[in-house]
């Protein structure tokens, strides 16, 4: 059973950084979002057993997707 999902994150020199365990997949969104923002190359999703549930590309695309309708929210 899923309990919980980590971001994991490559920095450019191959170092792998893993973040806190999140509640749900849209919190490892954000997480990503907070690795890459500070350097990281790539970052994917893995649940709590360790099955990979977002690989980098899909990561990419849903922050992406996330960042252009936030601008596009009329005030």
């Amino acid at each position: 059973m899923i309990t919980y999902f980590v971001v994991t994150a490559t920095t450019t020199p191959g170092i792998p950084v893993i973040g806190p365990p999140c509640p749900s997949i849209e919190k490892a969104s954000c997480g990503a979002k907070s690795l890459l923002g500070d350097g990281a190359v790539t970052a994917y999703v893995v649940d709590s057993d360790g099955n990979l549930i977002l690989p980098a590309d899909q990561v990419r695309t849903r922050l992406k997707l996330s960042d252009s309708v936030s601008r596009h929210v009329p005030v």
